[in-house]
């Protein structure tokens, strides 16, 4: 379990199938959960990651080349506070960016995860966690403040690119409980 507070940018030093290493400033040892651009993955060894093919198939993780950015925050323990949101590390979907004018990040999300986007509520984006400022038909829209834009790598944001997005926990959970009700 993650809040979506990043902790570290970290760099790709090598990309390819079923294998992820990155550098970092974080202190880990085999078996921590990281979660790379919002992706749970475990460590096999300092900056090491095993990367399934289901999980390059349904996150940004598989496109990911050498030298890229990437953001990262460690597992939470039940004795940290939560700053941002519950975050599980399960990436619901790979967004494209519609626009990012610096401040305000524009993304598209498919017809049927509409129910779980709303005005003041969150959501995870490459890890991070947002407060959704706007929605449309199939777009949300997330403010950026300085700190986040200096300290992860959605700053770094163009049209066009794929971003990790993880719906919010309890939405999630309230959607399951009212559709077991009809």
């Amino acid at each position: 379990m993650f809040t979506g507070i990043i902790k570290s940018i970290g760099k790709v030093v090598e990309s390819k199938a079923g294998y992820l290493e990155v550098q970092h400033d974080l202190r880990t040892i085999p078996g921590d959960s990281i979660a790379v651009n919002g992706v749970c993955l475990t460590v096999n060894r300092d900056g090491c990651f095993d990367v399934m093919d289901e999980t390059l198939g349904c996150t940004n993780i598989g496109s990911l080349k050498t030298g890229d950015t990437v953001n990262l925050e460690p597992g939470m323990s039940l004795a940290d506070k939560i700053d941002g949101h519950l975050v599980s590390g399960h990436v619901d979907f790979v967004s494209e960016v519609v626009s990012f004018d610096g401040t305000v990040l524009e993304v598209v999300f498919p017809a049927d995860y509409a129910r779980f986007f709303a005005a003041k509520g969150s959501v995870a984006i490459n890890g991070v966690s947002l407060t959704v400022t706007d929605v449309s038909e199939n777009t949300l829209s997330v403010s950026l403040v300085g700190f986040t834009l200096d300290h992860t790598n959605l700053g770094s944001l163009t049209a066009g690119c794929k971003v990790n997005v993880e719906v919010d926990l309890i939405a999630r959970y309230l959607d399951r409980i009212v559709s077991l009700k009809k």
